[in-house]
């Protein structure tokens, strides 16, 4: 039998917010993440990128390109990081 998949540990980094004009998903962040860090559902799940970190450094928002039908669902609610994303970033909030 093979190995079951192991979940990795999610961080939670921020909340979804809205979808801008463009398609992108707009995070306000609660801590620092590094621009292309892939940010998670609640169950792992990749929701898209973060492109970019914009706005005050003590109230961050991240620019995510979505993958598909999954950024739309989470807007409204936390977005996570895997622990192994966060290993060696500086906390900046």
């Amino acid at each position: 039998m093979g190995r079951a998949r192991q979940k990795p540990n999610l961080i939670p980094v921020g909340e979804a917010l809205h979808i801008s004009k463009s398609g992108r998903l707009i995070v306000r962040l609660s801590r620092y993440v590094k621009e292309r860090s892939f940010l998670l559902d609640e169950k792992g799940g990749v929701i898209g990128q973060l492109l970019e970190v914009m706005g005050p450094v003590n109230s961050p928002y991240g620019y995510v390109a979505i993958s598909g039908e999954k950024g739309r669902k989470v807007v409204g609610k936390r977005v996570y990081v895997s622990e192994a994303a966060l290993q060696g970033a500086s906390s900046h909030l």
